[in-house]
């Protein structure tokens, strides 16, 4: 082999190699983002009061708010499948390229596996987010509470007869009483 033949399918291979660790690095930090991002706005809704109070204000608020949801995650989708399909199409130029041995840069390719976990993990994700957002509508939409009630809550533990030496073992007993005035 020549050495301008050499160096020439060298660069293809390092070029064709720096992509394929690109289109993987990419896709993960794609992922980890949106992953990040869904589970942000669950702990968003969950613990914003004014968050939620917006929500149940309009029932077409909430319909955008999954529309968008769904279609953000549609996108995230069809760009993580075009990311396996590019890795998948690199990978086989660096087979047809020849210059090393598979087993050098398989790791790098993005496979089925990878795909299909990325995506249905954010999938859990955004269902979840979607269904908090859906059932801020859902229930009492206002609670009364009358301020001549007083209660008192007692939460006492009682270990069952084997629970000497498992702590987890035993009865959460749980006593609510109306106080005397």
């Amino acid at each position: 082999m020549s050495v301008n033949r050499y160096n020439h399918t060298k660069h293809k291979f390092d070029l064709l190699y720096a992509s394929l660790c690109e289109i993987q690095k990419s896709l993960l930090d794609s992922t980890a983002k949106v992953a990040g991002f869904l589970l942000l706005a669950t702990g968003w809704i969950a613990t914003s009061t004014a968050a939620r109070d917006f929500l149940k204000a309009d029932e077409l608020s909430r319909y955008i708010a999954v529309a968008a949801l769904g279609g953000a995650f549609l996108f995230y989708a069809l760009a993580a499948g075009k990311a396996h399909q590019a890795s998948a199409r690199t990978f086989e130029l660096l087979i047809e390229l020849d210059w090393h041995p598979q087993e050098y840069y398989v790791l790098r390719k993005v496979d089925w596996t990878t795909l299909i976990l990325f995506v249905v993990g954010n999938l859990f994700l955004a269902l979840l987010v979607g269904s908090l957002i859906l059932s801020t509508g859902v229930g009492p939409q206002e609670v009364t509470r009358d301020d001549e009630d007083r209660f008192s809550v007692n939460l006492s533990f009682v270990p069952t007869r084997e629970s000497t030496t498992d702590l987890l073992r035993g009865r959460l007993i749980c006593d609510i009483r109306r106080c005397k005035e």
